[in-house]
C-alpha cells in the first residue's frame, strides 16, 4: 500500500463537505478529511520529479525529461512533460498501486493542467491507471484500466472524463474544456467517487479566496466499466507527428480539494 496519509500541502476542506466549495471559515480549513487519505503534489522546490518523487519513462528518442517551468502568479510550481519526435511518449507515474478497483467513496481527484505550444497531434492523460500499464495511453483499442481525464486530438479538441476496464469504457464525458496552450487557460478537472460507486466528473474555476475552494460545475456521471486492477497516479503525453509539444501540470491532488 502506498503512503496515502502523508501530505506536502494539505487539500482544502474534506472529502465529505468540500465538493460544493463552501464551508465555515475556521481552523479546520485545509485539514485532511475523514477519509484519512491525502496525496498532493504541487511540483515545487525539490530535486527529482515533484514533491512525491514520481518515476518517469519515455518511448522514442526525442522524449524529454520533465522540468520545472515558470508559471503565473497563481501557479506555485509547474512541471512540463514534453515530446519531440513522431511517436514519442513521456509519462510520469507512481510505481505501486494505491487502490484495487478504484478509490474509496467520497475521495476526489483534481488536476490543473494545460498544453505547451500545440495540441494538433497529441494524446494526453492524467488520473489513476493500472500501475502495470502506466505507459499505455487509455484510448480506444488499448488495454488500460483508467479513471481520470483524457485529451485525444484525433477525437476532440476538448478534455474528456473517462472510466475504463481494459479495452472497454463507459461513454466518455465531454468536460466542456478545450485543450488550451495558453498559460492563462489551465484546465481545472475533477472527479469524485459517489456513494453508489459511480464517478462524478466536474470542472472548477480559480479562487483568489484562501478560505473558499473554487466553485464547481458538474459535468456528469459514469457508472459502467469500472477498473478491476490496481491503480496508481499517472500523467502522460504522446506525440504522433514530429514537433516539440508538451503538457504542463500545476498540481495533482487526491483525497480532498485544493484551494487555488
Amino acid at each position: 500500500m502506498a503512503d496515502q496519509t502523508q501530505t506536502n500541502r494539505a487539500p482544502a476542506g474534506d472529502a465529505d463537505s468540500a465538493i460544493d466549495g463552501t464551508w465555515p471559515q475556521n481552523i479546520a480549513i485545509g485539514g485532511v478529511g475523514r477519509m484519512g487519505m491525502s496525496w498532493h503534489d504541487d511540483f515545487m522546490g525539490r530535486s527529482g520529479l515533484g514533491e512525491k518523487n514520481w518515476s518517469f519513462a519515455t518511448s522514442g528518442s526525442g522524449a524529454a525529461f520533465p522540468v520545472n517551468v515558470n508559471g503565473l502568479d497563481h501557479e506555485c510550481g509547474v512541471f512540463r512533460v514534453r515530446s519531440v519526435l513522431a511517436g514519442d511518449e513521456s509519462f510520469m507515474y507512481q510505481n505501486q498501486s494505491f487502490f484495487r478497483r478504484g478509490p474509496p467513496i467520497g475521495a476526489m481527484l483534481e488536476v490543473k493542467i494545460t498544453f505547451d505550444i500545440s495540441v494538433a497531434t497529441v494524446v494526453a492523460w492524467a488520473g489513476l491507471q493500472d500501475s502495470s500499464r502506466s505507459s499505455v495511453p487509455p484510448i480506444t483499442g488499448n488495454d488500460a484500466d483508467f479513471i481520470g481525464f483524457r485529451f485525444d486530438a484525433a477525437f476532440s479538441q476538448n478534455w474528456h472524463g473517462v472510466v475504463r476496464n481494459g479495452t472497454a469504457e463507459g461513454a466518455p464525458l465531454d468536460m466542456g474544456v478545450v485543450g488550451s496552450t495558453s498559460p492563462n487557460e489551465y484546465a481545472r478537472l475533477g472527479v469524485r467517487r459517489l456513494s453508489d460507486g459511480s464517478y462524478e466528473f466536474y470542472t472548477f474555476e480559480r479562487s483568489d479566496d484562501i478560505f473558499v475552494a473554487p466553485p464547481i460545475t458538474i459535468v456528469g456521471n459514469i457508472n459502467t466499466n469500472h477498473p478491476d486492477e490496481g491503480l496508481a497516479p499517472v500523467i502522460g503525453h504522446k506525440e504522433s507527428v514530429a514537433g516539440a509539444r508538451g503538457l504542463r501540470i500545476d498540481y495533482y491532488t487526491l483525497g480532498g480539494r485544493c484551494v487555488r
